[in-house]
């Protein structure tokens, strides 16, 4: 199967999208708390886990990896606006930046409450909240995201879901395929495709990297 932790994460997004028909995603609601909420953090970070694991060999197939603290220098120093990346709920126009923490060294608030919840829940409960499934949902999107990162550049990842998706600002084409219109994105520190760079010379045009 190819992209299967692609296609994963488009049943985790969409079984979040259903939350949404009893929990509106608006920040109003971001400390709500549920049985449900708890499932799907727990299941995202997991894969969150084993994408980030492979993400790291995919940028340095000679690391030692174990836990997120080993994660991190490997993937800023491979891609250094990582954490900068954004995502967005277009439902409720909320805009997320799950990463943002390791620009400061540090992990996610939604990485470790979920470590809470997954070993201390009797105590930790309230912290399988909106906020955080959204968070870790964006984190594992974009994860994924870098993981597939040329597929996703060049349109050739189907869009099976449309709850969440990319800023605008890492558009990079849309081509017509047998299944219709495949959308693609280029993320931070993901070199342009050689048909692209060979558009822009055509018309003249030196692009920034």
């Amino acid at each position: 199967m190819k992209h299967p932790h692609w296609y994963y994460f488009a049943t985790l997004s969409e079984d979040v999208q259903r939350t949404a028909r009893f929990v509106e995603p608006t920040p109003a609601n971001f400390p709500t708390y549920s049985i449900e909420f708890a499932r799907l953090y727990l299941a995202i970070c997991s894969e969150i886990d084993v994408v980030v694991k492979l993400l790291c060999h995919q940028a340095n197939n000679e690391a030692k990896v174990k836990g997120i603290d080993s994660y991190r220098p490997i993937i800023l120093a491979k891609f250094p606006d990582f954490p900068s990346v954004e995502v967005s709920i277009p439902q409720n126009e909320l805009l997320l930046t799950p990463w943002k923490q390791w620009l400061s060294g540090n992990n996610p608030d939604w990485w470790k409450q979920h470590n809470n919840v997954k070993h201390q829940r009797d105590s930790y409960y309230h912290e399988a909240n909106l906020a955080n499934t959204l968070n870790a949902l964006g984190g594992l999107f974009i994860s994924v995201g870098y993981l597939y990162a040329e597929d996703l550049r060049d349109c050739f990842l189907p869009p099976l879901q449309h709850f969440i998706g990319f800023s605008s600002k890492y558009f990079s084409g849309s081509s017509l395929g047998p299944k219709g219109s495949l959308t693609g994105f280029r993320l931070p520190g993901i070199p342009r495709s050689e048909s692209q760079l060979n558009t822009l010379k055509r018309m003249g045009i030196t692009p920034n990297p």
